[in-house]
């Protein structure tokens, strides 16, 4: 990741990754408790975008004509995941948060996109994350096995979850970019 002395130079390489795909989805939200405002787009693309600025994986997961939803205390979701820990692989840190927030194991993952997130403030003193720019990889996966014991539940995570049937997530309200990546996802699961 990124530290600050070298973020002018890691920045070059991000931009010259992103000046060749389009954004599909533009983006805001508050974050930490409405201290961190982000501008983030979506992007549909199988190419891996500079490891350093991921911060996080997600997945939409498929079983069947079904799909994970996930909730929390105040969105639905439909792309449950977290943070890389240190020394993890994406693969590894995607199958673990899946499981973690789900109970699920995942298989036949198949990159669908990124979200390219940029904080439109300053850094906040010891914040521990990339600045100002990091990237979550999106995945679509399915579903092998699920051992609700595996999940862990904190502050943040998901109250709950259920599978959904693919014809039902056009009427949940979800934000524009999950939308998009749904689509994408489709399409890569029915061919």
């Amino acid at each position: 990741m990124a530290n600050e002395v070298g973020d002018q130079a890691n920045a070059d390489d991000l931009a010259e990754f992103l000046s060749a795909r389009h954004p599909r989805v533009r983006e805001t939200a508050l974050w930490g408790n409405g201290t961190l405002p982000l501008e983030f787009h979506t992007y549909l693309s199988q190419a891996l975008p500079p490891v350093r600025y991921v911060s996080s994986v997600r997945a939409l997961v498929f079983r069947g004509d079904e799909i994970l939803v996930s909730c929390n205390e105040n969105d639905l979701h439909i792309v449950p995941g977290g943070r890389l820990e240190a020394g993890e692989s994406i693969e590894q840190a995607l199958h673990r948060e899946v499981r973690e927030e789900t109970g699920w194991t995942i298989s036949e993952l198949r990159m669908v996109g990124f979200i390219h997130f940029h904080h439109l403030a300053a850094k906040p003193a010891g914040y521990a994350y990339p600045h100002p720019d990091f990237l979550q990889l999106v995945y679509r996966a399915e579903t092998l096995a699920h051992d609700p014991s595996a999940m862990l539940v904190d502050e943040y995570e998901w109250c709950g979850f259920r599978l959904c049937a693919i014809s039902e997530i056009p009427a949940l309200p979800l934000p524009a970019g999950q939308r998009v990546l749904f689509d994408e996802a489709l399409r890569m699961h029915n061919s």
